[in-house]
């Protein structure tokens, strides 16, 4: 899949959406467009091409690796020491 230079910023309706839907998925895997689906007048969804995916994903695990660097910093401030997965788990469960 090829991006453009210039990414585009689209906006349609849940119907235009949904009657274009083909032609709007090509757009975007094609061209690299994001397009803001509303739901009444409020946007609610953006659908983006998968590359723009990728790079929130990377953002958000940096940023999760700063916070548990910085927190494992605070802790060796306290003397505290981090409690081991299989551990939270026994204690806490797994969040399933």
């Amino acid at each position: 899949m090829s991006q453009s230079a210039e990414q585009t910023m689209i906006e349609m309706s849940e119907a235009e959406f949904g009657s274009q839907l083909h032609e709007a998925l090509a757009q975007v895997s094609t061209e690299g467009d994001r397009i803001v689906i509303r739901l009444g007048q409020q946007g609610a969804v953006v659908v983006v091409p998968i590359e723009d995916l990728d790079a929130i994903q990377e953002m958000e695990n940096k940023a999760d690796i700063k916070a548990a660097r910085a927190v494992l910093e605070e802790m060796k401030g306290t003397g505290e020491t981090p409690l081991p997965l299989e551990e939270y788990i026994k204690k806490f469960g797994d969040g399933a």
